[in-house]
C-alpha cells in the first residue's frame, strides 16, 4: 500500500506537519477530559483524585515525549513523498492508544494493564518511526555524508529503547510499578537531553 502511494509523488510539507501537530493537540485534549472530579472535597476528595492525576501527568509526558521526537525528525526533512503519509498515521495510531491505557491505569492503577498499554504503544509509536524514518520516501535537510553513521547509531539507541520498551511491557503484569517507572524514566531523558541536543552531541564526536 505505501508502495503504491509513492507513487503519487510529493506532498506539502507544512500541511503534513499541522495534520500531525493536530493530532497530538487532540489527544492531549483527550487526556484532560477523562479526568473526574472527586465525589468529595478537601483532602479525602484529593487523595481519591491522586492516582488519575499522576496518571494524567504521567500519560501527558509521554505523548510529549512523542511529539519531540516527531517533531525533530521532521525539523530535517525537505521533501515528503507520498508514502510518508501511511507511515505517519501508522506513527500516530499508535499514540491515540495512550488516552484508553490511561483511563486503564487511573480506574485500576495497581493492575498492570494500563501501564502495559500506554508503553506498548510508546514503544509501537517509536518502532513505527523508525519505520518511516528507514523506509519513508523524503530528503533531508543536508545531503552531508556524516548524517549516514550518524543515522545509524541514532537507529541504534532507538532499537535499543524500543527493546527494553517490550521487556517493561511485560513485566507490567507482574508489576505496573515497572512501566510508571519506566514512562518517567524516559520523559525525564528526554526532558534533560532532548532530541536536537542529542544530535548536536553525536554531530560533534562524528567530526572528531
Amino acid at each position: 500500500m505505501f508502495g503504491e502511494m509513492a507513487k503519487m509523488g510529493t506532498i506539502n510539507k507544512e500541511r503534513f506537519v499541522l495534520f500531525s501537530d493536530g493530532v497530538f493537540a487532540i489527544i492531549l485534549t483527550l487526556l484532560v477530559l477523562d479526568l473526574k472530579v472527586p465525589e468529595s472535597l478537601g483532602l479525602a476528595g484529593l487523595r481519591t483524585a491522586t492516582p488519575g492525576l499522576l496518571v494524567h501527568a504521567g500519560a501527558f509526558f509521554v505523548i510529549g515525549m512523542a511529539w519531540i521526537t516527531h517533531h525533530h525528525f521532521l525539523e530535517h526533512v525537505e521533501r515528503i513523498g507520498s508514502n510518508m503519509l501511511g507511515y505517519n498515521l501508522l506513527v500516530l495510531f499508535w499514540i491515540t492508544l495512550v488516552p484508553f491505557g490511561a483511563r486503564t491505569a487511573a480506574e485500576h492503577p495497581y493492575d498492570g494493564l494500563g501501564a502495559a498499554i500506554m508503553v506498548a504503544s510508546i514503544a509501537l509509536n517509536l518502532a513505527s518511526l523508525l519505520l518511516m524514518a528507514w523506509f519513508g520516501d523524503y530528503e533531508s535537510v543536508t545531503h552531508d555524508p556524516i548524517m549516514q553513521p550518524l543515522r545509524r547509531r541514532r537507529g541504534r539507541y532507538f532499537l535499543a529503547y524500543l527493546a527494553i520498551a517490550l521487556i517493561v511491557t511485560m513485566l507490567c503484569f507482574d508489576s505496573p510499578w515497572f512501566g510508571y517507572g519506566f514512562l518517567m524514566w524516559g520523559a525525564s531523558v528526554l526532558w534533560v537531553a532532548p532530541p536536537s541536543v542529542v544530535h548536536a552531541r553525536l554531530v560533534a564526536e562524528e567530526n572528531g
